[in-house]
């Protein structure tokens, strides 16, 4: 069989230790009867899998610990939305350069919920040279500052990442993650669609600083906000946390500050808390899909004789 070696812009080529490992996993993932494409997201497997690239990506990355990391669907193109919509939120201001194809496509999307103000381009030179920019074009109250650090169509990419101040900026890695060492700090948000450099298309990494997370309007879809999705990343610790505690009334604000959430955020929030004389319920609102967890092996293990219920209403997880 030939090897083919795939250069263009489009999906890199994986190596060959990565393609005979899912291979080998096809039909039996690691010894539980199923391959990792039938595995239910709730199930253990799934949880080390997930875990374990977050936590690879983290080391690679030197990733600090107030920024989230998120895998989505919907590639790159999805956050040319994504991101306006989560961040353009306070002035409906933000700044954009312009370098070529991808940057278009993110500006066409931004001019849907704001005002964008390109601050440099090269369109004028067919985009062969990064444009030079100068500070005194920056709005200094932008929602944020967007570039794209690398374009392969052109082969143009950022020897220097601009300084903007109190700016959140925000970077379309897609063509250049994990090929260079970056400073995270630096960034207020950094996303890539994996194919490049990291696996198969069709899903995008997010690295967001948690102070930027949350800012969404209620009123854009729940799975385009950046909030939910975290929020629904954290169900399952919610519930280990709620096994662990045999006396559920006033864990509330524990809970809290495990998951990191507002207590007020509509996101996540105390939906009933009834006692009764042998029941105590305790409801969660994440969403609008339903699913109850009911556990009573706290109480067998501690011996009380109240029974605790938690119904955990969610989205999705």
């Amino acid at each position: 069989m030939a090897n083919i070696y795939n250069f263009s812009a489009g999906p890199a080529t994986l190596p060959k230790e990565v393609l005979k490992k899912a291979a080998d996993e096809m039909l039996d993932y690691k010894g539980c009867g199923m391959s990792v494409m039938e595995l239910s997201h709730r199930v253990k497997e799934f949880t080390q899998i997930i875990e374990a690239a977050e936590a690879d990506l983290r080391e690679i990355m030197n990733i600090p610990e107030n920024y989230k990391v998120l895998f989505l669907q919907g590639g790159a193109s999805l956050q040319f939305a994504m991101v306006p919509m989560n961040l353009m939120v306070k002035n409906k201001k933000a700044d954009y350069v312009h370098t070529g194809q991808w940057s278009k496509k993110a500006i066409a999307e931004a001019k849907k919920f704001g005002t964008v103000n390109v601050v440099a381009t090269s369109e004028k030179e067919n985009f062969t040279h990064i444009p030079k920019l100068d500070p005194a074009t920056f709005s200094k109250d932008a929602d944020y500052f967007y570039i794209v650090t690398n374009n392969t169509i052109y082969g143009t990419e950022y020897k220097q990442i601009p300084d903007t101040g109190d700016v959140p900026l925000v970077a379309d890695m897609s063509s250049d993650i994990l090929s260079v060492p970056i400073d995270v700090t630096k960034f207020g948000l950094i996303f890539a669609g994996a194919q490049k450099n990291i696996g198969p298309a069709g899903m995008a990494i997010v690295i967001i600083r948690e102070d930027l997370v949350g800012l969404a309007a209620d009123s854009i879809p729940s799975l385009m906000n950046y909030k939910i999705i975290f929020t629904k990343s954290y169900t399952k610790i919610a519930i280990t946390f709620f096994k662990s505690q045999p006396d559920l009334i006033g864990q509330y604000e524990k809970t809290l500050k495990l998951l990191e959430l507002n207590p007020f955020h509509p996101s996540l929030r105390l939906h009933s808390l009834k006692g009764k004389e042998n029941e105590h319920t305790v409801s969660m609102v994440c969403g609008n899909n339903f699913a109850a967890y009911r556990d009573n092996s706290a109480c067998a293990e501690t011996g009380l004789k109240r029974l605790y219920h938690i119904d955990l209403i969610q989205a999705g997880v």
